[in-house]
């Protein structure tokens, strides 16, 4: 229990609003669902419930503390997150005095975590936390928080767009159900994609057209634009998350 309070501690501390106690509690959500089904209960006796949600926990604490400014800093923490988040997890673990069965387990699941692998995931575990976290990409809860980051938190500069667009190019567009071993994660996959898509484009024209407006000297177009944000995501967020047209 300590271990786990400690994962969710740096969580709720975390400075990237991608990786933090939201993206947690999403996907045990996307578990909690996995696990209503026939197809869960077909392999339920195979499946280290205690190592798989502690792995959910653990598995980015390390990006909770990286806030990438552009594609160049995203870069390297994309290929290293894995192995640094199961450094930080090894070491507390150990600390926690976690049997080193366990400790193993969880180890590997967050290693296998990332859609990048050289080797695809060989346990059962792995393979539900890869699928669970990948199909996080597709929220819209998750989107909504970025957008309020990148719009009312940061001013509006070009850097901020092309970081948009390298994550929707590279780990959003190319992206088809064939990631996905188990059916209720495709079926899920495809019902999401093609929404997040068009919301995501749009929001990234939109975000281009107040760049240019204000490279433009173009104030009162770009403080229209910029009002609109305001009222969506700071006035009225209720609104503005249920009722986005986008």
């Amino acid at each position: 229990m300590g271990l786990c309070k400690d994962a969710m501690d740096i969580m709720a501390k975390s400075i990237d609003v991608v990786h933090d106690e939201t993206h947690i509690c999403r996907l045990l959500d996307y578990l909690d669902g996995f696990m209503a089904t026939e197809e869960y209960g077909d392999v339920s006796g195979q499946v280290d419930l205690k190592a798989l949600f502690i792995a959910i926990l653990w598995h980015d604490t390390w990006r909770a503390g990286r806030d990438p400014k552009n594609v160049l800093q995203a870069i390297p923490d994309i290929l290293l997150e894995e192995i640094f988040s199961a450094k930080g997890f090894d070491k507390a673990a150990t600390m926690s005095g976690l049997g080193e069965e366990l400790k193993r387990k969880v180890r590997y699941i967050i290693r296998k975590h990332t859609p990048i692998q050289l080797f695809s995931p060989k346990t059962i575990e792995a393979r539900i936390m890869r699928e669970i976290d990948n199909l996080d990409i597709l929220s819209l809860d998750r989107l909504y928080l970025i957008e309020k980051k990148f719009v009312c938190d940061r001013p509006f500069e070009l850097r901020y767009w092309r970081l948009a667009r390298f994550a929707t190019k590279i780990f959003i567009e190319p992206q088809t159900d064939k990631f996905y071993t188990f059916d209720h994660f495709k079926e899920d996959f495809r019902r999401k994609k093609e929404l997040f898509l068009e919301k995501v484009r749009w929001e990234i024209d939109r975000y281009k057209e107040a760049l240019d407006f204000l490279r433009a000297g173009k104030e009162l177009e770009f403080e229209k634009v910029r009002q609109d944000y305001i009222d969506k995501y700071l006035t009225h967020p209720e609104t503005g998350k249920a009722e986005d047209h986008f």
